[in-house]
């Protein structure tokens, strides 16, 4: 390898991407670039952090009652999903709501605090803030600058300045002048914008003139904002300019030569514009003399000044964001500067205020905070936070996905059978659900969420499934009732073990990290050679559920079949057996999903024509006839039909209407319209076949054993397409006989239901 060659290259990208991210400006050059973007380079941090949810856009999801908009920035795609935030869409809602309105008022005067129970995303959301950030500062439109003053022996001696409009100009900037040559650099350590060492008088009339000229309102109302107005530098960077303004005798320009426009990044590593705060309770801003060696290359005119310069946690993330982790574990006299550096944003230090552009965020435990509430000091804060539930998940898809990304980490050599995280997933989210109170609705909702069991309310929350137990009406009133269901408790408080704290659903069960947990046992706990697979994960969850003294969820009273995650955990291992045996049925070929759809199909075609008092066309004769009473008879047979079968019919026809109102343009789709019949039809069929079904799981449990011989050839055959099936849809040999043996045996349990 030729080192010099490669070292060329390297020095000839570094200096091609300085010079493209255009790292070091003269003042004059700034303003060029300001006057072709003001806003972009005049934002403030909230409207900064504004723009970063924004330049990663958003979608709809399905949600809890119905579409949500989630942004994209929690699913980290800058760096391949690594950290992201599972679910959390109503959190990433407030949080954004926040930052609007802190923009629309000129800047941030509140602290957005999140709070819930431990391991509920909280410092992750934060965290995929950070990362956006930092990724949005490296782009053109995330550009962010400060300035830096800079002094030298030989001033005219640089290469190209700033301020001269043509090569050959006369140098008005010391910005570009070389690195050696420079005898004293002062940065401003609150990275103040450049924009701000412009008078406030001629700094008024540009931003007006600027505003007047894009011909565009909503420039001229942002260039118009009263930070832009009347912010001013640091207090260290004002003594500078005015003693230079003074010794140059008023010439503003000769006073610019000595400032180096530098562009920044944000990054939490390395604490600028991005940084967390740890409960350490010591201060989080002061000030520090420089050192007169430091000031050795000052000119004489500078070098009386006695400069202070501020530092700290909240200095280093100034024009960015800050965050308090678990921040009322700090005594509460470490926060109480917090009342004005959030409200009048200004950090009041030994000499002088350092004034302040960052958002703050603050993460808190529902425990402390509903202590926090109790205090006398309270209502001084209350004005000052945005308080933000941030919740366990109560959708266990999304939940899973969480358990699936772990997986991936701890078990990426071993074999995985399909479904450990969803019903991983499906038992937090059950020991996070609370019952229902029907006096808190009214009219069918009443009625209807007095019948959710946790299982439904689970399947409800997830994908708007009804349960069979509703009536037509209870569901159509339902479902636009969900998402208020999910917000029943919000408010509200109880005591638990002397303690008074919020009691909304989602504060309490099993968090992520409890499963996690419980999924590396599962791992660790069986043979390098093992499939993973829901039954290790049940075996573990038995366990856990025993230590009542370790998790405080498993210590509530259970509720009417709620809160009982024991019961859970048996709830779960029958969800298991049921879609394992449909799996299983299936994969064995005694019945074709199409001949479910066609019969589904021929079922509504007749309903509907009865209802309608019209004829349906025979599709093999094109003869029209009456509908076959004893089509749609032998197919009701099957279906669990409460009250008067008429009345059932035509609420199939209504329902169907609606939906093609839904899905304007679609045909209809009979699976996913009448989605509770078609699984009564899987689930009646396949009961009917459940004799033939274990015969054949018998024969696949003797493939590759001394007992393989002893089979039938039709029953070898039918064992070996049915294996084939199951490592279709993700199986192996090994984890599909695993539960095909679970299946056998606890069938004189399960197999009746």
């Amino acid at each position: 390898m030729d080192i010099d060659k490669l070292l060329d290259g390297i020095s000839s990208g570094a200096a091609e991407d300085f010079g493209r991210k255009k790292r070091i400006l003269a003042f004059r050059e700034f303003v060029e670039l300001f006057c072709a973007d003001p806003v972009a380079l005049s934002r403030d941090s909230s409207q900064y952090l504004v723009d970063v949810f924004e330049h990663f856009g958003a979608e709809e999801v399905s949600g809890i009652g119905g579409p949500v908009i989630r942004f994209s920035l929690f699913d980290v795609p800058f760096d391949e999903g690594a950290g992201a935030v599972y679910g959390q869409e109503g959190v990433q809602a407030e949080i954004y709501a926040n930052l609007r309105a802190f923009s629309a008022a000129g800047r941030s005067d509140r602290i957005i605090m999140l709070h819930g129970p431990n391991g509920s995303s909280k410092t992750t959301l934060i965290d995929c803030v950070f990362r956006a950030m930092e990724r949005y500062s490296t782009t053109d439109e995330g550009a962010l600058y400060t300035f830096n003053w800079v002094f030298a022996e030989r001033e005219g001696s640089g290469g190209r300045m700033g301020f001269e409009r043509a090569e050959g100009e006369s140098s008005d900037s010391l910005a570009h002048i070389d690195g050696a040559e420079i005898t004293c650099r002062i940065p401003c350590e609150m990275k103040d914008n450049p924009l701000l060492l412009i008078p406030l008088a001629q700094r008024d009339e540009f931003l007006a003139t600027l505003g007047e000229q894009s011909g565009d309102p909503d420039v001229a109302a942002h260039l118009a904002a009263d930070h832009l107005r009347e912010d001013d530098v640091c207090p260290k960077c004002r003594a500078i300019y005015d003693t230079l303004l003074a010794a140059c005798g008023g010439d503003w320009k000769r006073v610019m030569r000595h400032v180096q426009v530098e562009r920044f990044f944000v990054s939490k590593r390395y604490r600028v514009g991005a940084v967390t705060i740890e409960p350490q309770g010591v201060p989080d801003a002061g000030i520090e003399q420089y050192m007169p060696e430091r000031l050795a290359g000052l000119p004489d005119v500078l070098g009386g000044l006695r400069l202070f310069a501020p530092y700290g946690d909240l200095v280093d993330a100034n024009r960015g964001v800050v965050e308090y982790s678990d921040l009322l574990k700090r005594p509460l006299e470490a926060n109480k500067y917090l009342l004005a550096a959030s409200e009048r944003g200004v950090a009041s230090l030994p000499r002088f205020e350092a004034q302040l552009d960052l958002v703050m965020f603050a993460t808190v435990n529902e425990l402390q905070l509903t202590a926090f509430k109790a205090h006398p000091e309270f209502n001084s804060f209350r004005g000052r936070i945005e308080l933000v539930p941030c919740a366990y998940l109560l959708e266990y898809t999304k939940e899973a996905a969480i358990y699936e990304a772990y997986i991936e980490q701890v078990a990426a050599n071993r074999h995985v059978s399909p479904g450990v995280a969803r019903y991983a997933a499906l038992w937090a989210v059950l020991t996070r659900m609370r019952r229902p109170n029907g006096e808190h609705f009214e009219g069918a909702v009443a009625g209807a969420v007095a019948k959710l069991k946790p299982l439904d309310k689970a399947r409800l929350y997830d994908s708007g499934r009804m349960p069979k137990s509703l009536s037509a009406e209870e569901r159509r009133e339902l479902g636009p009732a969900t998402a208020c269901l999910a917000q029943e408790y919000r408010e509200q408080i109880a005591e638990f073990e002397n303690t008074v704290c919020a009691s909304y659903e989602g504060r309490w069960g099993a968090s992520p990290r409890e499963l996690k947990l419980v999924i590396s046992e599962a791992v660790s706990g069986a043979g390098e050679d093992t499939c993973l697979t829901p039954l290790a994960v049940f075996d573990r969850l038995d366990g856990l559920v025993s230590e009542t003294s370790l998790y405080d969820f498993l210590r509530l009273e259970p509720d009417e079949g709620y809160g009982d995650p024991a019961a859970f955990v048996e709830l779960v291992r029958r969800e298991f057996y049921a879609e394992a045996w449909e799996q299983c049925s299936r994969a064995a070929g005694l019945v074709e999903e199409s001949e479910y759809d066609r019969l589904l199909s021929d079922y509504f075609h007749h309903v509907r024509a009865l209802v309608a008092g019209d004829k349906v066309q025979n599709s093999t004769t094109g003869e029209w006839t009456e509908p076959s009473e004893k089509l749609l008879q032998s197919v009701e047979e099957h279906l669990e039909i409460e009250g008067d079968v008429a009345e059932f019919r035509q609420g199939l026809v209504t329902k169907a209407a609606a939906w093609s109102l839904d899905h304007p343009g679609e045909r209809l789709d009979y699976a996913v319209a009448f989605r509770e019949i078609h699984d009564q039809l899987h689930q009646s069929f396949y009961a009917d076949r459940r004799r033939a079904v274990r015969s054949v799981l018998q024969g696949l449990l003797r493939l590759d054993t001394e007992d393989e011989p002893g089979l039938e050839e039709e029953q070898k055959t039918k064992a070996r397409s049915t294996m084939e099936a199951l490592t279709e849809v993700g199986y192996c040999p090994q984890c599909a006989k695993e539960v095909v043996a679970f299946l056998l045996r606890a069938e004189d349990v399960y197999g009746s239901e």
